[in-house]
């Protein structure tokens, strides 16, 4: 949370409810737009998740120092993210 830049909002899952304001949960009062919005962002978060996943660097014990699992972590996560806007798997 100490990441989100001054102004901004992000859309969470329950366990961030009650959070100060940077943080947009499900309610009640959410219109039908709003709701369809938070769960299409949440949907795509979580896919993006499992593509990170496919790499099992965060599902195997990573021996090699903090410094390198954050380089290894970043990779996955420009790999992805590459695939993704090139439409692939």
């Amino acid at each position: 949370m100490s990441k989100i830049p001054a102004g901004k909002h992000v859309i969470g899952d329950q366990g961030y409810r009650g959070e100060p304001g940077t943080i947009s949960t499900r309610n009640r009062f959410d219109t039908p737009a709003v709701k369809q919005l938070k769960c299409r962002t949440k949907a795509r978060h979580e896919s993006f998740n499992s593509r990170i996943k496919d790499f099992k660097v965060l599902d195997e014990r990573f021996r090699h120092g903090l410094q390198k699992h954050k380089a290894c972590f970043e990779a996955c996560c420009v790999i992805a993210h590459y695939d993704w806007n090139k439409g692939r798997a």
